[in-house]
C-alpha cells in the first residue's frame, strides 16, 4: 500500500480495497476513497447509501459523471493529521476511514528462485510468453495478470492456450521467439507513449489481444458485435458511472445490437 504522509497518527482506519467486503461495515462514516480507477468508483457508488459522506480523491481530471449528492470529487492526499485528512488543494475533511484503491503490485512468494519468475521494478514478469505462459516452464501460467481487459472472453481464450500447450496441440515457440515477440509487444507500448509500468495493459489493445489469442488456439474470432458493444458500454459508464449498469442490450446479428 502506498505511504501516506502523517498515516501513523490517523485515528481512524486504514485499508486497502482488496480488504473491502460490504457497506454495512461503514454505516455512518465519512470516508476517503484515494483512487478513482475502477475499483474506487465502484465502492464509492458500494458506500454512498451506508456513509455520510464519501470522498473520492484522486490525481485525474474530474470525471464527467454525476455521482450521488454525499459524494465529491478532491485531489489527491497531501497529508493527514490525527483524523484530518488535508487534500492537495488545501482542503480537508474529517474522516473515520480511508480505503485506498490504489492497484496492486504482483507477488509471487509462494515460487522459489528456481521457477525463474522476475516482477521488476516497473511491475514487468518475465520471462512470460503473451502475458501468459513462462518461456522456459510453460506449464507453469498466470492467466488474468493483464490490467484493463475483459475477463471472460479473454480469460477464456487464455484458458484455451494454456490448454493446447499442455495437450501438446499448440507448438510452443523457442525461447528466442518469445523474446522477439516480448520485445515487440514492449515497443508497442512504448511507441503509444506508455511508461514500462503499462507493459501488461491492453486498454485499446485488447481486441488485438483477444484475437491473437484466438488465432493461436484455432478459436472464431469475436464476432464484431461483441466489440461495438464493449465500447457502447465503456462510453456509458465513463458519463454515466452511476446509472449504466441499469441498461439492458439485446444481440440483433453478428454487428448490431440495440438497447432494451
Amino acid at each position: 500500500m502506498p505511504k501516506l504522509k502523517g498515516e501513523e497518527t490517523f485515528t481512524g482506519i486504514i485499508l486497502h480495497s482488496h480488504n473491502y467486503r460490504k457497506p454495512e461495515d461503514f454505516k455512518d462514516s465519512t470516508v476517503v476513497c484515494m483512487g478513482a480507477g475502477y475499483s474506487g468508483q465502484d465502492i464509492v457508488l458500494d458506500l454512498y447509501q451506508q456513509v455520510k459522506m464519501v470522498y473520492l480523491s484522486h490525481w485525474k481530471a474530474t470525471l464527467a459523471s454525476e455521482f450521488p449528492k454525499n459524494v465529491k470529487q478532491v485531489p489527491t492526499i497531501a497529508h493527514i493529521s490525527g483524523s484530518k485528512v488535508v487534500f492537495t488543494d488545501g482542503q480537508g475533511c474529517e474522516a473515520d476511514v480511508i480505503i485506498l484503491c490504489t492497484g496492486y503490485e504482483y507477488t509471487f512468494p509462494f515460487l522459489t528462485k528456481e521457477c525463474r519468475v522476475t516482477v521488476d521494478e516497473d511491475q514487468r514478469i518475465s520471462p512470460l510468453y503473451k502475458h501468459l505462459i513462462h518461456a522456459e516452464y510453460p506449464t507453469l501460467t498466470f492467466l488474468g495478470l493483464t490490467i484493463t481487459g475483459l475477463p471472460f472472453p479473454e480469460f477464456c481464450l487464455q484458458a484455451k492456450l494454456i490448454a493446447a500447450v499442455l495437450d501438446g496441440s499448440f507448438k510452443f515457440p523457442s525461447k528466442e521467439e518469445v523474446e522477439a515477440d516480448n520485445k515487440s509487444d514492449l515497443q508497442r507500448r512504448f511507441d503509444m507513449g506508455w511508461p514500462r509500468r503499462y507493459a501488461h495493459k491492453l486498454g485499446p489493445l485488447l481486441w488485438e489481444y483477444i484475437d491473437q489469442l484466438a488465432r493461436l488456439t484455432g478459436t472464431t474470432p469475436n464476432k464484431p458485435v461483441i466489440e461495438n458493444l464493449y465500447e457502447e458500454v465503456e462510453w456509458h459508464r465513463n458519463i454515466n458511472v452511476w446509472h449504466y449498469k441499469k441498461l439492458n442490450y439485446e444481440i440483433v446479428d453478428e454487428e448490431n445490437w440495440h438497447q432494451v
